[in-house]
């Protein structure tokens, strides 16, 4: 059966949260619930103020299609990805002997593509994404920085 948007339960709607949409048949959600959602995505977006400001006067429908389209973006890979490779490349340029990584004057092709895609997972994944990637058990900053280091170190 179809539900018409008046069915909703806002309370229900939000426990589950910006993941369920899907099981809401994408049927757009009373205008209460529409805005708690739209405000979750904008806090999860982590935008500017200006922009958020901008975002905020949109119609409901747009407001809507935002919210659909961000709860399809899903991550490709989550930060321990990223962390674990760059300390492979790390523990990998430390094995290397030195003769061996005077012929080579850049570093291993793969990690390029590794820390591309680390680039744009760290500008279009969620804040809370980042979050995870530079908290402290990660350390992300800090392994990308070893892995910066390391880098300079086989180029010499």
């Amino acid at each position: 059966s179809i539900r018409s948007t008046s069915s909703f339960n806002s309370s229900e709607t939000l426990r589950k949260g910006i993941g369920s949409i899907e099981k809401m048949n994408q049927i757009r959600p009373d205008d209460r619930t529409l805005e708690e959602l739209f405000q979750k995505t904008l806090a999860a977006m982590d935008l500017p103020a200006d922009k958020m400001k901008m975002l905020r006067e949109f119609p409901s429908d747009k407001k809507w299609d935002i919210i659909r389209d961000r709860d399809q973006v899903t991550a490709k890979h989550p930060p321990q990805y990223y962390i674990d490779g760059l300390k492979t490349y790390i523990r990998g340029a430390n094995l290397v002997p030195k003769a061996l990584t005077l012929k080579k004057k850049q570093p291993v092709e793969p990690s390029t593509q590794l820390l591309s895609s680390l680039e744009i997972s760290l500008r279009t994944n969620n804040i809370g994404w980042v979050h995870e990637f530079l908290n402290t058990n990660n350390k992300g900053l800090d392994v990308l920085l070893d892995y910066l280091k390391t880098s300079l170190e086989v180029m010499r």
